[in-house]
């Protein structure tokens, strides 16, 4: 994942000195003077890769602080010299923000914006989408093709019909007309079949997007570790059970009844009460409790160089190391675990991605119970409205050891 925490600093850089600086603070806790170093950088004629690194830590610590709106500033600043979206769907201390509706703004022009807005992001869920529908391209330029032809034979035809109206004896107005309409009806059912390709397209590229922010979703598993749906991918199939705590309950308490045959087939069972981040929000605001510290889902200080530098007390490989041996002993307790659970830092953003599936499924309204069964890979294999079935997931999902499963996770 493409980080931007720290830059290298180039000898006599002042705006790298005060990037570098900022992160200590931050580090340190001291947000504000982390945000003022950043700040400063930016006054100091930063190159793109220097302005890109204090933009960006400038909107974590805007973040923290519960600045929403000057924090999606400068992600949308950072986005245009070039940050990866994938970096702001990662990283932890931008989970609360993600949950917000000027955030949601956000993704929207980085979806459907011009290159400065996440256009590598567009790109890779276009490449996405082709490995999926490799005849896709075919089809277009069958259909430009045989478009172009048919309209130049009607072009051709124009004169013959005017000709056989003016009465030539030479032109047959009924073959003309016959010629006419057959290269009509052409141009009519290619345009056809060329606007329902281009609505499959992005139909398909807007459930990838879905399925791309359901996938950096945070969980819980056993309370204490956390990690996104994403790091789960090849060793569990997450079933998201969104809905009213009745109803979600009643689902999960049935689901125990089966809950072997689930397992061995690597469901994990992800419940969330719609409307819990409002009731989070409200019980902070009346002070009970504290609020919930936002973790990091893989221990990734911001002090680590990701980009041509060290980590802080350890080398590259080291710190590697300890990111890979800890995702890969929370995916092997994920594969021991019958269910999850949101974390509570990160219930807005759950809701306003469950209300986004709300509206992307058929038949499935804003506040309705809802379902998502993932695969291995991590595409939504099922959804619906309600609850799923369980019996007849178990007979559609193959066991985690068979060759289907194996199949699935690539």
């Amino acid at each position: 994942l493409d980080r931007h925490w720290r830059v290298r600093a180039a000898e006599g850089s002042a705006a790298a000195e005060r990037v570098n600086a900022g992160l200590k603070l931050f580090d340190a806790g001291k947000t504000v003077a982390a945000l003022d170093a950043f700040m400063a950088a930016l006054e100091l004629q930063p190159s793109n890769e220097e302005k890109k690194a204090a933009l960006y830590n400038a909107a974590c610590c805007y973040a923290k602080l519960e600045q929403t709106e000057d924090a999606v500033d400068s992600l949308r600043a950072a986005l245009e010299c070039g940050l990866q979206y994938a970096t702001v769907l990662a990283d932890g201390d931008l989970q609360a923000l993600r949950g917000s509706a000027e955030f949601a703004g956000l993704k929207e022009e980085v979806v459907g914006g011009g290159d400065a807005d996440g256009g590598s992001f567009r790109r890779d869920l276009k490449l996405i989408n082709e490995a999926r529908s490799p005849f896709r391209p075919v089809r277009g330029f069958l259909y430009v093709a045989l478009g172009s032809a048919a309209f130049i034979s009607t072009l051709i035809t124009l004169p013959r019909l005017a000709a056989a109206l003016a009465g030539d004896e030479g032109v047959t107005l009924v073959g003309v007309l016959q010629n006419l309409g057959i290269n009509v009806a052409g141009l009519v059912a290619i345009f056809f079949l060329y606007r329902r390709d281009q609505d499959g397209e992005a139909q398909e590229i807007s459930t990838l997007t879905i399925e791309e922010t359901l996938s950096r979703l945070p969980i819980s598993i056993g309370g204490t570790k956390q990690v996104q749906l994403c790091d789960l991918r090849s060793n569990a199939r997450p079933v998201v059970l969104a809905g009213s705590a009745e109803k979600v309950g009643a689902a999960v308490r049935k689901a125990q009844k089966y809950r072997n045959q689930l397992e061995e087939r690597g469901l994990l069972l992800v419940p969330f009460i719609i409307g819990s981040s409002a009731a989070q929000k409200e019980e902070d605001n009346k002070g009970f409790g504290s609020k919930a510290r936002k973790m990091a889902v893989t221990p990734t200080p911001k002090s680590a160089t990701r980009e041509g530098g060290k980590a802080e007390g350890g080398d590259d490989e080291s710190f590697d190391a300890a990111v890979a041996a800890a995702t890969l002993k929370t995916k092997q307790a994920a594969g021991k675990r019958f269910k999850a659970e949101p974390p509570a830092a990160a219930l807005a953003e759950w809701e306003r991605t469950i209300e986004e599936m709300q509206r992307s499924v058929d038949g499935v309204g804003t506040g309705d119970d809802i379902f998502l069964v993932l695969r291995l890979d991590g595409r939504v294999r099922a959804s619906g409205k309600g609850m799923p079935d369980w019996e007849q997931l178990i007979q559609d999902v193959p066991k985690s050891t068979e060759l289907f499963s194996k199949l699935e996770s690539g």
